[in-house]
């Protein structure tokens, strides 16, 4: 039987192919499953794959992540975010792995007025977030003194699954432009949660980290960003969360402080601005031309 050096579950989502990116840059030993090799709601598969090849290192991106979904039909957010945390998290408890696990910014309800650290008394206000929330729950109760949870907002990596891709697109499909102005959070990178996550096991950090790019935005702050950044001289309408019609309750400020995170790695946390100018600036993904 093989010990492997990290399992990556989620390989295909955004976050997933953003570590593979990095493993293959490095040469790390890794093994990366998705559903289709492995159902994190089914112990069965679970169980398979970690008694084939048991890791030391788990890194966990599997997720249920379609609030509004979720909001009308919560069963399958529970069943992947706290069904399958906790399968998952069993599974580590059996082989001493030791489990990467990633929360979100809609655990709080954005009434705080300041940043949220890590103290914070949670209250998620959507079925989303109660299922994330769920999970790690699970994943302290499991492997307590044996995990990683770090919290992010508004992630976004390579691909066309993500805010900008899909903003630039209607940009140049001559579509009307709209950006909220009562939500606000930090756009983060999965280049740099794939960093800090990096450093975190470097140094060993266990417990709960929120894991951000500095900085807070509103998704119209962020629209405008993004148009600057490719030169594009646009209009974003601004519209309330109301304008959505969306069922789901979204927290109104849930952005998320690093101070902790970047105190314990002893590094300064680029801003969200210019973390998303580097970003596009490398991105060769665009299949449009502005």
């Amino acid at each position: 039987m093989r010990i492997i050096k990290y399992l990556l579950i989620g390989n295909k989502g955004q976050l997933g192919r953003s570590f593979e990116k990095y493993f293959g840059e490095v040469g790390a030993e890794y093994k990366g499953v998705d559903a289709e090799e492995m159902d994190v709601t089914d112990m069965q598969s679970v169980s398979k794959v970690f008694d084939e090849e048991p890791p030391q290192i788990v890194i966990n991106c599997a997720a249920y992540n379609l609030v509004e979904n979720a909001e009308k039909e919560p069963e399958p957010a529970y069943k992947v975010n706290r069904d399958g945390v906790g399968n998952v998290a069993e599974m580590c408890k059996k082989h001493g792995s030791f489990l990467v696990h990633y929360g979100t910014n809609h655990v709080f309800n954005g009434t705080k007025g300041l940043p949220y650290v890590e103290e914070d008394k949670t209250n998620p206000l959507n079925e989303y977030a109660k299922s994330k929330l769920a999970g790690e729950y699970l994943v302290k109760e499991k492997l307590p003194l044996n995990h990683l949870i770090l919290r992010t907002s508004w992630l976004y990596g390579e691909g066309n699954q993500n805010f900008i891709y899909k903003f630039l697109k209607r940009c140049h499909e001559g579509q009307e432009l709209v950006g909220v102005v009562d939500e606000f959070a930090t756009p983060t990178s999965t280049r740099l949660l794939v960093d800090l996550t990096i450093q975190c096991l470097e140094k060993n950090l266990k417990g709960l980290y929120h894991a951000v790019n500095s900085g807070t935005a509103s998704r119209w702050d962020w629209a405008n960003e993004i148009l600057n950044a490719v030169g594009e001289n646009r209009q974003v309408k601004k519209v309330e969360v109301g304008y959505f019609k969306l069922t789901a309750k979204l927290p109104k400020d849930s952005t998320l402080s690093n101070k902790k995170i970047s105190k314990d790695l002893g590094i300064e946390i680029p801003r969200w601005e210019d973390e998303l100018s580097n970003f596009i600036s490398d991105q060769a993904y665009l299949d449009f031309k502005l």
